[in-house]
């Protein structure tokens, strides 16, 4: 029970800072931050239209949708001693690529549910905000 209870904990407080960014309308932080989208970008969309019964909408949004449920269920496997953690490792291991290959696929076949636009991103304008006020506090000295 600790175990699961170790795990709860981080997962928690990372769902109350997404929760925190949705409430203020930033979405994904790793898109807000760098401008790019990461490679799970269009899950959460993907799983709503899930829940509604929309599979063709679903898949538009993140064709891998369908491995959400399967990491509670190989974790399960792999912690009560029905699944070897080598077979567990290979699964991961599998699905990891896959995400990384619709990730590039969906990069570089123009979809519009991911982006790469790091001028547009938190770090880009902070980087122009800072070269402003360093410019402005340079030349206004003299």
């Amino acid at each position: 029970m600790k175990k699961y209870l170790k795990l709860l904990i981080p997962l928690s407080v990372i769902a109350v800072i997404y929760l925190v960014f949705h409430l203020v309308g930033i979405g994904c932080p790793i898109k807000f931050t760098t401008g790019i989208s990461c490679p799970g970008c269009g899950m959460s969309r993907a799983c709503l239209w899930l829940l509604a019964g929309n599979i063709a909408d679903a898949f538009y949004f993140h064709p891998l949708f369908w491995t959400v449920p399967l990491f509670p269920v190989l974790y399960i496997l792999r912690e009560t001693g029905k699944m070897p953690k080598k077979v567990y490792d290979i699964l991961i291991m599998i699905i990891c690529i896959l995400f990384l290959a619709v990730w590039l696929v969906r990069m570089f076949s123009g979809s519009d549910v991911v982006v790469f636009e790091p001028d547009k991103s938190a770090f880009a304008q902070a980087i122009r905000i800072t070269k402003e006020l360093l410019y402005t506090a340079a030349f206004s000295r003299q």
